[in-house]
This record gives C-alpha cells, sequence and structure tokens, in this order.
C-alpha cells in the first residue's frame, strides 16, 4: 500500500505541473501567461473514488477465541497482536495489573524457565512482548516464518501456564518502584497522574494510581488470582498477518491455544462517576513552565449507536477547535498571542470505556493566567458564536485525508478491524466512516458542541510556581491545592 501512496503523490506532482502548463505538456513550446492558473486555489482535480478498505477474514477457535487473519507474502514475516480487555481498573491491588503483564513475559512458564524462554526467543530472533494498561492489554509476537511456530507454543505458555518467577517479579517491582520515585522529576509526568485522579476521583478504578508501597506489597498470589480472571479467550482478540496460509495457521492456533478455557466468572466493567470540577494546583518550585489542563469524564458511546450522526460530527469539532495547526485553540494560543508551542483539545468518542475531553497547554509561569484565560474563553466562544462552513469543510477534510492513509500496510488493516471487535462496532464502521464524515454539517457541529461540551463540569489542574504566575489563581474561583509528596504516602 505504500507502493499506492507513492504512486499518488507522484500523480499529484505531475497533475500539478500539467495544469500550471495549462493542461498541455510543455515541451519546446512557450506557454502563454494567459493559460497559467493564478493561484493553487485555481486548480481543478477529479473526484477521488470511494476508498474501500481491505477486510480480513475472521473466524474463532474451538474454545470461541476470535481470530482475524491477513495474508502478505511480500516478506517471510508473521506477526501477531492480541487486545486483552483486561487493564487496572480490574485489579483489587492498585499495581498488579502493569506486574501481571510483565510477569506474563519475563516469569518464565511452567515448563521453561524465565533464562530458557529468553535463551529461545534469542535463539530464533523472536520478539515477544506482553503490556497490561489501564483499560486494555497488548500482546505481540514476530518472527520469521520458519521460526513462528515456536514462538506461538512460547506465548501460549506464557498465558496459560506461567511461572511467575520470584526473582523475576522482585526485579519488575524494583524497577516500577524506581519509575515512580522519578516520576515527580517530570511536570508533564505529574500533571497526566494527577490529572486523572482529579477527572476520575481516586475513589474509582479510573483514577486510582499505585504508590511504592502498593508496588512493594504485591505478592505472586496477586499476579496469579488477577490472571485467573481477566487473562483468558473470551477477553482476547487476536490478529495475524504475513506469509503463512491460513489453514496451517488455524491448526497452529488450535493446537497451542485450543485447549485454553475461561473461568465461569460473569466480568463487569468498572463503574465510573462525573468529574467534580474545580481548581487543583501542584505546586513544583524547581520549574519555568507551567501545565494547564481541563476536562472531565465522558461516558462510552453504545456500540448500537455506532451510525448516529452526533459521533462523526463530534469527530470533525474536535479537529476544529484543537486538533492540527489551523484549528482554533493553536491559531489563538500559540500564533495570535504567542504564550505556548502547543495548545490542543480532544474530546474522547469511545464505545468501551469512559474517556475525557481534554484542554491543555503548557506556557511561562509568567502567563499562566492568561494562557488559562485563552483557553476559557475560546471554549465560550465557540459556543457562543458557533463555527463557519469552511472551518467545518476543513475539518472534514482532514479527517477523510487521514483515514485513508490508516490503511497503508497489513498491520494497519489489522489493528483497526482489531479495534472494531474489542468494541463491538459493526464489521461495515470502517467502510462506511467517510460518506458519514462528509455527511456532517455546520448545524450538526453545532449542535453536538452545545450538547457534549460542558465546560462548566470542567476541573482545572494547574502544575507550577504560583509565586511566578501573573495573577492568583483564585481570581478565578476557589484553589484546592494536590500537596507534591513523594509516591510512597
Amino acid at each position: 500500500m505504500r507502493s499506492h501512496r507513492r504512486w499518488a503523490v507522484g500523480m499529484a506532482w505531475l497533475l500539478l505541473v500539467w495544469s500550471l502548463a495549462g493542461g498541455e505538456w510543455a515541451g519546446a513550446q512557450t506557454v502563454p501567461a494567459s493559460k497559467l492558473s493564478a493561484s493553487w486555489r485555481d486548480l481543478r482535480f477529479p473526484e477521488l473514488p470511494p476508498f474501500r478498505p481491505p477486510q480480513p477474514q475472521m473466524f474463532r477457535l474451538k474454545n470461541g477465541l476470535r481470530v482475524l487473519v491477513l495474508e502478505d507474502h511480500d516478506l517471510p514475516l508473521i506477526r501477531l497482536v492480541g487486545y486483552l480487555d483486561a487493564g487496572a481498573v480490574y485489579e483489587a491491588k492498585p499495581g498488579v495489573a502493569g506486574l501481571t503483564g510483565q510477569l506474563l513475559r519475563t516469569g518464565g512458564t511452567r515448563l521453561h524457565t524465565p533464562d530458557e524462554v529468553d535463551s529461545l526467543l534469542d535463539q530464533k530472533a523472536i520478539e515477544v512482548e506482553i503490556n497490561i494498561g489501564l483499560t486494555n492489554g497488548r500482546i505481540s509476537l514476530a518472527s520469521l516464518r520458519e521460526h513462528f511456530e515456536t514462538g506461538l507454543a512460547l506465548l501460549a505458555e506464557m498465558l496459560t501456564s506461567p511461572r511467575w518467577d520470584a526473582e523475576r517479579l522482585d526485579v519488575a517491582k524494583r524497577q516500577r518502584i524506581a519509575a515512580l520515585l522519578r516520576e515527580n522529576d517530570d511536570p508533564e509526568a505529574i500533571a497526566r497522574r494527577e490529572f486523572q485522579k482529579v477527572v476520575f476521583g481516586t475513589d474509582t478504578p479510573y483514577g486510582r494510581y499505585p504508590t511504592t508501597q502498593d508496588v512493594g506489597s504485591i505478592q505472586q498470589t496477586d499476579l496469579q488470582q488477577f490472571h485467573e480472571q481477566y487473562v483468558r479467550p473470551d477477553r482476547l482478540v487476536l490478529g495475524v498477518w504475513g506469509d503463512f496460509s491460513t489453514p496451517t495457521l488455524r491448526r497452529w492456533l488450535e493446537k497451542y491455544l485450543g485447549a485454553w478455557r475461561a473461568p465461569q466468572i460473569r466480568l463487569e466493567r468498572p463503574a465510573f462517576r462525573p468529574t467534580r470540577p474545580g481548581i487543583f494546583l501542584v505546586k513544583k518550585a524547581d520549574v519555568t513552565q507551567t501545565k494547564i489542563r481541563m476536562g472531565y469524564v465522558v461516558p462510552p458511546f453504545d456500540p448500537k449507536r455506532a451510525y448516529d450522526r452526533d459521533i462523526y460530527a463530534l469527530q470533525v469539532a474536535n479537529v476544529l477547535f484543537g486538533q492540527g495547526l489551523s484549528s482554533r485553540l493553536f491559531v489563538r494560543v500559540r500564533s495570535q498571542l504567542g504564550l505556548a508551542y502547543y495548545a490542543f483539545s480532544h474530546y474522547a468518542v469511545q464505545f468501551d470505556y469512559p474517556g475525557t475531553f481534554t484542554v491543555a497547554t503548557a506556557t511561562k509561569a509568567e502567563s499562566t493566567l492568561q494562557a488559562l484565560r485563552a483557553l476559557k474563553d475560546e471554549l465560550d466562544r465557540i459556543r457562543r458564536e458557533g463555527v463557519t462552513d469552511e472551518e467545518v469543510q476543513v475539518a472534514k477534510e482532514a479527517l477523510i485525508n487521514s483515514f485513508v492513509f490508516e490503511y497503508e500496510s497489513p498491520a494497519d488493516v489489522i489493528f483497526n478491524y482489531l479495534r472494531l471487535t474489542v468494541t463491538g462496532l459493526p464489521t461495515d464502521y470502517l467502510a462506511r466512516y467517510v460518506p458519514n464524515i462528509q455527511a456532517v454539517t455546520r448545524a450538526d457541529v453545532e449542535r453536538v458542541i452545545r450538547t457534549y461540551w460542558k465546560p462548566e463540569q470542567m476541573a482545572i489542574l494547574v502544575v507550577g510556581t504560583p509565586e511566578k504566575f501573573d495573577g492568583a489563581l483564585t481570581a478565578l474561583g476557589p484553589v484546592q491545592e494536590i500537596p507534591l509528596v513523594a509516591p510512597g504516602r
């Protein structure tokens, strides 16, 4: 697909030259000045044909595990990626999910010690990674075609019969504790951590954050319990692409993963609550910049609403307001006021877990209140004054153009369809995406901004040195200070 992109770019240049030449190929003749286009805006191109993304084949193993496959015989390589519907929001003790993912990869199996696993992978140049984050886990395997079955056998052992090696667990805990202790040196890390806590609340799984004491107390039994409950075939979707025949791949998967069974436990996604608005300050004396984040919890959409026009209008509004060099926030905060290198917003349109509506920037301490007011003013102005047809059109074109290039490789195709499968979206969601974006109108965008964007619900987090601010934060309302303490407390 990359060759198609290069061809398209080359043709675009040829068309440009041809158009500037008045529609005739320039040879020895001199092109009359009257035939030259006065501006690139005068150029006209034929309408592109409809984009139809390629579709992988899908099947289920006998135990119900879902698999998406796409053969690609250009190179003798096979790659596998899996998404696991399990994350830190399910853990009983903070820090367990992340360590479970790390130990599944590094802690050995019942048949092989950790060193034996590492040696086997190194000998065959096989890459295996397992990580578990806040709401889901990711599994990956990559190898030459001739070694893929060996890698798959080892990956199956890691997932179904982990050893939980005590020494490797101790190393992983020390690494995680060291990372936590370093976080307070990085203002951006502080902003990410405290924003998550403020927006979701530390009384919910989404806003909970592990301390060094939490991590230090984790035992092998904690990992084993999380694994038994959440690392299971009915919560896993695999995507495989590369140089294989689908019948052979299916036999391998049945051989190594087909006997894996899920426990008879019904799992519910954790509850969340609305954001409690307010202004929150984290004092950090050794920084010259202020990190500003504003936001609130955005509930997930029901996948049955996949073709609701609001979903597409929200994406257009998101790009128009805070994504890219021509967005309102960037133009106002950086280009016009010169207050920051970046300013952005993001409204999470999600179908599985809650997300956030976030507005953020970073500015020098002496312009903190000015930058904060600029963010708030732009948010109020777009709700009050609406948008223009040109803004809507530019945002729609940006979304459509970027969407097409999300399918440059078989890996891109697999990743996109994995997302559909995990979230429960219809299989034709991607095929209908471009027409649905094209159908969005200015009225749609203004309606969703008034309906879904709620500035009064925003929590505002500021990380910086208040003594250097261009005024007191209390001028904007009551301020609650969040002590910057060592993560172990």
